[in-house]
């Protein structure tokens, strides 16, 4: 994300409340005003805007002109469409972009996308076999992953990224904080015991 002077400096923005974790204000983009909260918090940065006119909701053009006034060009920002049991629509028409400051994110490779103006027929081709490699030599597991006790005093450690955790009782830990990873207890000890 840009500095908050560069934001500030960028004049489509006016501030009216700031505080550790971020700011509020208005925006001020081609052809739209809106109304806009912009915080860096919890390992995210996040801007979302509402326009002023209710019935308006940002095109992808305006989502890009916001993002070239808070986020470097070299920074990936998303758009998120969860799982519907996740849905929240707090304010109609309002937009967000995110961008996780703790772990890179996975975006798809450009090809999949769409062709880059200028690319030849054989670079198309390679960068679709390119991608089609990458996805069949991938081993991240985006499933389960599992506690393993490691000592007798309670540590466990996820089998992914080897975080530790010391408790008498690991039932409450159901993600891991190293990884994100859904966590289960390992079922067989002797397969997975380091110690």
């Amino acid at each position: 994300m840009k500095t908050f002077e560069e934001i500030k400096n960028s004049g489509k923005v006016i501030i009216t409340e700031k505080d550790d974790e971020g700011f509020s204000g208005m925006y001020y983009g081609f052809n739209l005003s809106a109304t806009l909260i912009c915080s860096w918090g919890a390992g995210w940065e996040h801007v979302s805007i509402s326009p002023t006119r209710k019935s308006y909701t940002p095109s992808w053009d305006d989502m890009c002109r916001l993002k070239e006034v808070f986020f470097k060009d070299d920074e990936a920002v998303i758009q998120i469409h969860p799982p519907k049991s996740e849905y929240v629509n707090n304010m109609p028409n309002c937009l967000h972009l995110w961008r996780c400051t703790y772990k890179d994110m996975v975006l798809p490779p450009a090809i999949l996308v769409g062709i880059k103006k200028g690319q030849t027929s054989a670079e198309v081709e390679q960068a679709v076999k390119a991608a089609y490699a990458e996805a069949e030599s991938a081993t991240i597991n985006t499933n389960t992953a599992y506690w393993v006790k490691i000592s007798p005093e309670g540590i466990y450690e996820c089998s992914e990224c080897g975080q530790n955790v010391k408790t008498d009782d690991i039932d409450p830990y159901d993600y891991c904080y190293g990884c994100g990873r859904k966590m289960s207890l390992a079922k067989k000890y002797s397969d997975l015991v380091k110690a």
